[in-house]
């Protein structure tokens, strides 16, 4: 039995008060709620259980083995809530008022100043309905989207959607249109409008939808609830001050008139709890007393009067507070859009800055940045009012345009790292900055066009495995026309517009810019291009249909890397080639070459998996399925252990042949299955010499088996995490 899943507390607290008989007004007054919200605790716990009736609810209480259990065919909370760091204090009243919101309105957004705590509200109680929506509680935070024409596509990143659509939320409408979820949009003001269409479309095409918004100004829409979050009162104020004071001073007790020095600080800072979270720190160096006397001078607040209001003067504050090489690391970190690392931080530190950990340390501490541990490392990212004021620093200090400059290069060096031979957690890095990439492009397209298109290259695999293939096309198209001469750079950005454009489907456009690319690649005096490009230039014309110029450039590619001697590029060589031979028919051919492809894997790297998967096609289609089978199975182990797995539904597909062809119809569907699901994560196209053949041979198994059985085989697919499914699949021992 699979471990069983909880009802939230409040869920189990409705359970167990409808099993004492209680009506919904009884429970509602027990509890503290609203009559529409505990109809729809009930409803949900209906559907969670499966029941129509109130009795067999109260029968389940009784006999459940412990309070809130659910049975095992329920999963874990689906999403991508992100673990909090702190503790969540006061607000027992906006929480629940925001939760009867939220249940009896499919919008709501959440309002108020910069400071006052929206986000956190809004994260408490999406953590608190987690299990109330089978589909996931997914976070989208907008504070780094800086064109409002790309808010869909922030929302189909969060969703961890990579299906390719001209309109990503098109992609987005189509996967939630069955779903039930709560969607939280966080940080909406600076792309009001936007956010606010978004916001429309989706409640209008997605019944099971509901979206908890933070701004600080409403969205405007029909039917929107607004929940009005002032600054803290003045017990919650000083609890949370005491709570922060402990977690940050070792020891720290109030003492005697303590309590009322507190409270005059709170009142000072607007009872905005990002305000006393900026000044708590001081209470490593400074008393209570002499905090306040700080606070209360009139002159640290200097800059009340501009558009953050107070909150501006306490980061001023803190900022006069820093050393030199402090401040001049903080207000260099706010060109970055999201998150950054301290590698990332140290690209654009002044030269002979102390140790960057140090100093990003230092800015943690003292509430200027968010830490958020990873592992051995962290990630930090600044509070979108913080990073406002650093940027206005920088722009002070007359040093925008260079740190913007830095930041441009240094995303051309991370995105160059990311490429088909990286290393995997980089090209994670990079989806995870896009926005970053974004900003840099848009910076190196003002002043350093040739770098542009250097960027726009190196990022089109990353556009096209996050289906964000329009943008990718619109970005290069831009450094494509700065950069008009015929150049090798532009050669090669011309082949993956080519790549990008064929997997679009936009076969006569592809064809046009594989020409263009053809023509500089073949231009006198430029025979390394020519041989360089012999490999991308070969996989245009194979993913085209052209067959015959495949076959005749990858045997090119394969004399040339030969004579270098480039065993790697010699593997990927013969491997495409094999391919190509297999796709003609020519079995045996392919067969033997995609042998010698797997030698050159092995001497070069220990990634096996794609060689392997062409020698398995081979067996299939000459009809030895052992060899097959063994063949994928083989490379499914290597992918798994060196972490490669975009290359395993290939495998899943063709073990699915390997099963349905003999006679295992629900092993196939189950393979299949797996493999349509990982292949939509990847977002690779599948284009091999078995694909149709495994597609017929899927479709009549489909037929065979009826409805019932392929929907259980498809829902125990969907049921389980990647890993675990892989493993589940392979045979024991």
């Amino acid at each position: 039995m699979g471990a069983e899943a909880k009802l939230t507390r409040r869920a189990t607290e409705v359970a167990g008060l409808v099993a004492l008989g209680l009506t919904n007004r009884e429970i509602a007054k027990r509890l503290f709620l609203s009559d529409r919200t505990v109809e729809w605790h009930i409803e949900q716990i209906l559907n969670k259980l499966g029941f129509s009736s109130r009795s067999q609810i109260a029968a389940w209480v009784v006999r459940s083995p412990q309070p809130g259990a659910v049975p095992p065919a329920a999963s874990r909370p689906r999403g991508n809530l992100p673990a909090q760091y702190t503790s969540f204090v006061g607000r027992e009243r906006e929480l629940r008022a925001l939760l009867d919101l939220v249940t009896a309105n499919r919008l709501v957004t959440v309002t108020g100043a910069g400071g006052t705590g929206k986000t956190r509200l809004a994260m408490r109680l999406a953590e608190e309905l987690q299990s109330d929506f089978p589909d996931g509680v997914w976070l989208c935070d907008l504070a780094p989207v800086a064109d409002p024409s790309l808010v869909g596509d922030a929302v189909a990143q969060a969703l961890e959607l990579r299906r390719a659509a001209r309109n990503r939320l098109m992609a987005v409408r189509e996967h939630l249109k069955e779903r039930s979820v709560l969607l939280v949009l966080d940080n909406c003001e600076h792309v009001l409008s936007s956010a606010a269409e978004t916001i429309q479309e989706l409640l209008a095409a997605c019944r099971g939808v509901r979206i908890l918004a933070t701004s600080r100004s409403p969205l405007g829409l029909i039917g929107e609830a607004i929940c009005r979050l002032d600054p803290m009162p003045d017990d919650d104020a000083m609890r949370l001050f005491e709570d922060r004071a402990k977690a940050a001073v070792p020891n720290f007790q109030l003492g005697a008139g303590d309590g009322d020095i507190i409270a005059s600080i709170c009142r000072r800072l607007d009872g905005m709890p990002l305000g006393i979270e900026l000044v708590v720190p001081r209470l490593r160096v400074q008393s209570p007393t002499e905090l306040a006397a700080d606070l209360l001078d009139p002159a640290w607040q200097t800059r009340s009067g501009d558009r953050h209001g107070s909150l501006f003067a306490i980061a001023d504050w803190s900022y006069r507070l820093m050393t030199p090489e402090e401040q001049s690391l903080f207000r260099r970190i706010g060109v970055f859009a999201g998150r950054f690392e301290a590698e990332d931080a140290e690209a654009v530190a002044s030269k002979g800055a102390a140790a960057i950990n140090v100093l990003l340390g230092h800015l943690a501490e003292r509430s200027m940045l968010v830490r958020e541990p990873t592992g051995d490392a962290g990630r930090f990212r600044l509070l979108d009012t913080l990073r406002a004021f650093a940027v206005e620093r920088l722009d002070e200090a007359r040093e925008l345009d260079e740190i913007r400059l830095d930041h441009a290069e240094h995303m051309v060096s991370v995105v160059e790292a990311s490429g088909p031979d990286g290393d995997p957690a980089i090209r994670r890095k990079v989806t995870a900055m896009v926005d970053d990439v974004r900003a840099a492009l848009t910076t190196l397209l003002r002043v350093r066009p040739v770098r542009a298109l250097a960027l726009s290259d190196a990022m089109m695999p990353t556009w096209r495995h996050e289906g964000r293939y329009e943008e990718g096309l619109a970005w290069n198209d831009q450094a494509l026309a700065a950069n008009p001469e015929p150049s090798a750079q532009r050669c090669r950005s011309l082949f993956q517009q080519a790549l990008t454009l064929i997997d679009l489907g936009r076969s006569n456009d592809a064809r046009t810019v594989l020409h263009q690319a053809e023509a500089i690649a073949d231009l006198q005096g430029s025979e390394e291009l020519r041989q360089k490009t012999l490999l991308v230039r070969g996989n245009c014309h194979f993913l085209a249909g052209d067959l015959q110029s495949a076959l005749r450039l990858g045997q090119e590619a394969i004399d040339w890397y030969e004579k270098q001697g480039d065993e790697g590029r010699l593997a990927s060589a013969r491997n495409g080639t094999a391919i190509t031979l297999l796709s003609m028919g020519r079995l045996r051919e392919g067969a033997n070459l995609s042998q010698q492809a797997i030698g050159s894997q092995q001497r070069a790297t220990p990634n096996r998996m794609a060689s392997l998967d062409t020698l398995a096609q081979a067996h299939a289609l000459l009809g030895d399925l052992d060899q097959a089978r063994q063949c994928w199975l083989e490379a499914v182990e290597s992918g798994l252990e060196i972490g490669w797995k975009n290359g395993i539904p290939f495998c899943l597909f063709g073990l699915a042949l390997v099963a349905g062809l003999e006679g295992d119809k629900e092993a196939a569907l189950r393979f299949h299955f797996a493999a349509e699901r990982l292949n939509a994560e990847f977002n690779i196209r599948y284009v091999d010499p078995i694909a149709t053949p495994e597609a017929d041979l899927i479709a009549r198994l489909t037929d065979e088996v009826g409805a019932e059985v392929v929907e259980r085989l498809r829902f125990e697919s969907q049921a389980q995490e990647p890993d675990t499914l892989l493993r589940s699949l392979m045979p024991a021992g």
